[in-house]
């Protein structure tokens, strides 16, 4: 997660311009980040459990 944060990481295949001026100042390290990692984390499972729970609702055989 800290990867992706600070954009060493991407879901993409494709590289992070480093002469984007907007990229840098989002992945560069900051003081919040130590905040910003667990609320993160904890947005993302609770994502996945509610996804969990709602998409089988939406399936054939459900």
């Amino acid at each position: 997660m800290e990867m992706f944060m600070t954009g060493q990481k991407t879901p993409f295949q494709t590289a992070i311009n480093a002469s984007d001026k907007e990229m840098s100042a989002i992945t560069e390290p900051s003081k919040v980040d130590e905040i910003v990692l667990p609320l993160l984390q904890n947005i993302f499972i609770a994502s996945k459990q509610l996804l969990e729970r709602m998409i089988p609702e939406h399936l054939p055989g459900g």
